[in-house]
């Protein structure tokens, strides 16, 4: 994985992952806290989409992240990404918004 920008302050850090002939196929953002790590903004891009990427990627990232909880969310309407979490191992927590957000979290 490669870094792209970190701010040290807070512990965010903010990578990339290449597979690809060092094509950028998608971004997260990583937020720590003390035993608990949050999973933002992960996305695979359109084109790489429905390759296997996502779990891929997913697998990867749980394997470089030291923390004993990973946890994530997506919007209720994305079912491809509920799909996937759900696929790798992710069990959903409950909702935010309103029921509009699915909360997951792997242990």
């Amino acid at each position: 994985m490669q870094e792209l920008n970190t701010n040290r302050d807070n512990d965010i850090r903010i990578f990339c992952h290449k597979f690809l002939y060092d094509t950028v196929i998608g971004t997260f953002r990583i937020e720590r806290h003390k035993n608990k790590t949050e999973l933002d903004d992960f996305c695979i891009l359109p084109p790489y989409q429905n390759k296997g990427y996502g779990i891929i990627a997913l697998g990867l990232i749980e394997k470089t992240v030291d923390s004993d909880i990973l946890s994530l969310s997506t919007p209720y309407f994305c079912t491809a990404n509920r799909y996937l979490y759900t696929k790798a191992g992710y069990t959903e927590t409950g909702t935010l918004h309103d029921e509009t957000i699915v909360c997951f979290e792997k242990k």
